[in-house]
């Protein structure tokens, strides 16, 4: 099979994989010998390419590709014979660049006077086949170097988290190119039973696989789970990679737990990239999900400012992560090829299945939301208008807050080459309030979907909230600034709700409720501080979890509602690692991980887990 030229040429010789690995749509060389030198005018040799099992009846069980060593015989894969040496006849086989991708059995068939002969199946000589970013014949075609490096052959990534104003980011391994991690991701296409034609198709496998990520459907790879209970499983947060999710999915044929969006993501990123698919994941900050499908999310509290879900179950999520891939769309109009969004974090159905995507992102920047597929609910994650609503004892519902620019206020991705991140939130929407935006939002409201954008008169007592830079168990003050723009005196009974939220916005737990009356003279502005204790919140704290606050100011004198909501990312004690020793192939090195407990209680039950690439194992140390 020539392997090691052939893997080095298909650019898969990372691949901890003993079999040949190859690109459609491009040469690979194959030698055979024979027992007597092969005459190609006068032997009837007949190479065959099988993906599939013959042994199972019914459509698109198996498909058999023959190539017949004889000009005169079509074929759907070029072959050429480069040279004979002997007994030794060289070939050179380039599969179709529409091929199905997947691992394919081959064999020789000779045909002679008295009979057809076959060779018997060497799981040896098995060969994969993946998409090709480096084939402009192929619809994942990339025509930049260092982007095909980036997003189809680094094994290693960094996904963005936290919240707009204080980015923060977690490693992750993808490892697809460790040993048994492409079975794998053959072994999710099996389990999906997708038809064979429909692995040719770049579409239907990341759409396909969007379902599959998730076990929501199909017994598929992971188990989502935003319950802060995790004694079944692993909690999300633990993982440091890919590879261990995958292959534990593949042995045991049991959905894995636990994950949430970036896990997702993260699993599905390797997923893409281990078939030859670019690939890259997206994070939005103050991503919406809108429950009802209208491209408003309503934000509903009672008079105190208690989130009120009976009304509405819409969020904003602190941060959401999904995917992005490259390819073509024949299915749609020029000019939408490209990146698309797909995502396997199951939030709603599509086709009665969790799935999401492939969605033009040009097609959602334009708001074009009836192109394939689901369009709509991204469109919603990124450009939805806020509504923050206030429902009295009478269930009179009063508009307090209205925003155009907080969900999708800031889209990012992993910079090439380097740790940092690329903004991307303008391939997403265009800039707000400009001409493009404006015919963006009326193109939405052509397919049938109102979106109301209704003025709020501006009060004339202004409330703003401020909180410093948390560590998480320390005690701080929110203090809210009171001024009074009239004439008049105002009084302003002041209200503030503290509760622990999921960072997908859901509500875990109230920890505080506080109140304050402040009286302001014409033209005067005045502070009020709240004292935060670390013990009110420590006990309550959840996985990813973040501190939010609901301020709401009374105005007796106008009746006039005051309100902000303000979301705190508490900053983590940091681990660090000391290397010891040479860092250098097959020489033994040593890591020291430190991590200092500044917390007024004792940690229990800890685990540490690292990871490395290439053929690195998983570590995990376990402390009492």
């Amino acid at each position: 099979m020539r392997l090691n030229a052939n893997k080095t040429a298909h650019r898969t010789n990372s691949y901890i994989n003993d079999n040949l690995i190859v690109r459609r749509g491009q040469e690979f060389i194959m030698a055979i010998t024979f027992n007597r030198s092969y005459d190609q005018s006068v032997d009837e040799v007949v190479l065959e390419f099988l993906i599939g099992e013959v042994r199972q009846a019914g459509e698109g069980r198996y498909t058999l590709i023959p190539i017949v060593l004889k000009s005169s015989v079509p074929s759907s894969w070029n072959w050429r014979i480069i040279g004979q040496q002997g007994l030794t006849t060289v070939l050179g086989i380039t599969p179709s660049p529409k091929c199905i991708v997947g691992k394919f059995s081959s064999y020789l068939t000779v045909v002679t006077p008295i009979g057809k002969y076959r060779s018997k199946r060497n799981p040896d000589l098995d060969i994969y086949i993946l998409f090709n970013a480096w084939n402009p014949g192929d619809d994942v075609f990339l025509n930049d170097e260092s982007q095909r490096t980036e997003y189809v052959l680094n094994d290693q990534g960094i996904i963005f988290n936290g919240q707009v104003n204080n980015i923060t980011s977690r490693p992750w391994n993808y490892g697809q190119f460790k040993r048994g991690v492409l079975d794998a991701c053959l072994f999710v296409m099996n389990r999906s039973q997708m038809l064979l034609k429909d692995r040719q198709n770049v579409i239907k496998v990341v759409r396909r696989a969007s379902a599959m990520i998730n076990s929501n459907d199909d017994q598929g790879v992971i188990i989502g789970n935003w319950s802060n209970d995790y004694s079944m499983g692993t909690s999300p947060t633990s993982w440091t990679g890919s590879t261990e999710i995958l292959l534990k999915y593949a042995n045991t044929g049991l959905s894995v737990g636990y994950g949430q969006c970036w896990v997702f993501a993260g699993v599905f990123n390797t997923f893409m990239r281990c078939l030859g698919i670019p690939a890259r994941v997206i994070t939005c900050f103050n991503s919406a999900h809108d429950t009802v499908g209208e491209w408003i999310t309503e934000i509903v509290v009672d008079e105190r400012g208690t989130r009120d879900t009976a009304i509405s179950n819409d969020s904003v999520w602190n941060f959401h992560c999904w995917n992005e891939a490259m390819m073509k769309r024949p299915d749609l109009p020029p000019g939408f090829n490209g990146w698309q969004v797909v995502d396997s974090t199951p939030q709603e159905t599509s086709d009665d299945i969790f799935q999401c995507g492939p969605a033009s992102v040009q097609a959602v920047k334009n708001g074009l939301v009836y192109y394939p597929f689901d369009s709509p609910f991204v469109f919603d994650e990124v450009n939805s208008d806020l509504y923050y609503m206030q429902r009295d004892r009478y269930g009179n519902m009063t508009i307090l807050y209205m925003s155009t620019t907080y969900v999708g206020q800031l889209i990012i991705t992993k910079t090439i080459g380097q740790s940092t991140y690329d903004d991307v939130t303008l391939t997403y929407k265009y800039p707000e309030g400009n001409a493009e935006d404006d015919a963006t939002m009326s193109r939405v409201e052509k397919y049938g979907i109102s979106v109301y954008r209704t003025a709020i008169g501006t009060p004339d007592v202004e409330l703003t909230v401020t909180v410093p830079t948390v560590k998480m168990g320390d005690s701080f003050t929110l203090t809210a600034f009171l001024n009074n723009t009239s004439d008049e005196r105002r009084t302003v009974q002041v209200l503030v709700t503290g509760t622990v939220v999921f960072y997908t916005g859901v509500n875990a737990s109230d920890f505080m409720d506080a109140e304050n009356t402040v009286l302001l003279e014409a033209g005067q502005s005045q502070s009020v501080d709240f004292n935060v204790n670390a013990s009110d919140y420590t006990d309550k704290l959840v996985d990813q979890g973040y501190l939010s606050f609901t301020t709401i100011g009374n105005v007796l004198e106008t009746t006039n509602t005051l309100t902000n909501k303000t979301t705190i990312k508490l900053q983590v004690p940091q681990l660090s690692l000391t290397l010891e020793g040479q860092p250098e192939v097959q020489v033994q090195m040593f890591v020291t991980l430190a991590f200092t407990n500044v917390f007024g209680f004792t940690l229990e039950n800890i685990t540490a887990r690292m990871e490395g690439p290439g053929s690195t194992t998983i570590r995990t140390k376990q402390y009492r």
